[in-house]
This record gives C-alpha cells, sequence and structure tokens, in this order.
C-alpha cells in the first residue's frame, strides 16, 4: 500500500488470515493510514517512521501468544500508521 498526501482507512475486520499469516507492505508520505483488522489477529509492526509514528491497541504485545499474525512492514514519514 502507497498512501501520498492522503488518508486511507483499510478496514480489514471481515477478512480471514491464512494460517501461516500475511504480511502488508506500508509506504506512506505525509499520510495518515488506519488499519482496521479482527479482535483475533496477531499484528505485529516492523515499520520505520521518521517525523511520524505508529500506535494501535491491537499490536502484539506478547509474542508467545497463539493465532495467525499479520505483520505491516515499511515506512511512515511525517505521517501516522494506527492499527485498531
Amino acid at each position: 500500500m502507497t498512501a501520498l498526501l492522503s488518508g486511507v482507512t483499510v478496514d480489514m475486520r471481515d477478512a480471514e488470515l491464512a494460517p501461516e499469516g500475511a504480511v502488508l507492505s506500508i509506504q506512506s508520505a505525509m499520510s495518515g493510514i488506519d488499519i482496521l483488522v479482527p479482535a483475533s489477529w496477531q499484528v505485529v509492526c516492523e515499520i520505520d517512521p521518521v517525523f511520524g509514528g505508529v500506535d494501535g491497541d491491537r499490536l502484539r504485545e506478547n509474542p508467545e501468544q497463539e493465532g495467525p499474525v499479520l505483520r505491516i512492514i515499511g515506512s511512515v514519514v511525517a505521517g501516522g500508521l494506527t492499527v485498531r
């Protein structure tokens, strides 16, 4: 996903994650991205923020927890990424 000078909301709450998980690649500049995921998913963010940030109540806190994992990778420049 690429966002430039924009706002993006990705609603994945009705999606099903493969048992082996998935990877979502983000490239964002001067944009805000909101990603909505089901409560049963584990989410790991590997984002490089530059003058920006990553936030969310869905980020994986317990690496021992089982279940499929959505890895979000990429960079956020002068913007923000929120995972809810």
